[in-house]
């Protein structure tokens, strides 16, 4: 699958970050790191968030293990100035009709269910 899919890190075992202590949340960011590179043989440079909850602690520990980017459940689209620690993502559900995905894409749903939650459009995704 290396052909067509772009392998990158999800966390050791997908804890909230943001709830684990230092030396647990530096372990889950360099060891994902480190096995993945060794499945795949390349390396692994890009992070997900588990649940989209991240801190300044959380970049400064990805930064110093060598990820470039991040990617955030943060409602809105990237552009150039968008810091590559807090990258924003459009939620798509995996069983939406079509009607539904081109709903989602406008960003619109996702923007109200933040909205209901104290987010709002290119901002935090509520910390739940």
């Amino acid at each position: 699958m290396r052909a067509r899919v772009d392998f990158q890190s999800p966390t050791r075992f997908h804890p909230i970050l943001t709830c684990c202590d230092d030396a647990e949340c530096e372990q889950e960011i360099t060891g994902s790191r480190r096995d993945i590179e060794r499945l795949i043989g390349r390396p692994c440079v890009q992070v997900a968030y588990p649940n989209g909850n991240y801190g300044e602690r959380e970049i400064r520990l990805l930064r110093a293990a060598g990820y470039r980017t991040a990617r955030t459940c943060d409602v809105g689209w990237n552009d150039d100035a968008t810091d590559p620690f807090r990258l924003h993502a459009i939620d798509i559900h995996d069983d939406s009709s079509l009607a539904w995905f081109i709903a989602q894409l406008t960003g619109i749903p996702l923007f109200l269910r933040y909205a209901r939650h104290g987010g709002g459009w290119r901002g935090r995704k509520p910390q739940f």
